[in-house]
């Protein structure tokens, strides 16, 4: 596993993408992997996608 492709968990992830955990859990299009019953885990390499799909640029005026 690579540093790009760690898990991590919520909390975890939350502060990666600077968001609440409610915040995070209201994110419809952010990829989760469920381990076991309870525990929800994300890739790295998934939020740092997700940060390059919302970001904008600006034209020169």
């Amino acid at each position: 596993m690579t540093h790009n492709d760690e898990l991590l968990d919520r909390k975890q992830a939350a502060i990666f993408l600077k968001v609440s955990d409610r915040t995070l859990d209201r994110i419809s299009d952010l990829p989760r992997i469920r381990i076991g019953e309870r525990r929800i885990c994300f890739r790295r390499s998934d939020l740092t996608a997700y940060l390059d799909r919302r970001t904008e640029t600006r034209a020169a005026a």
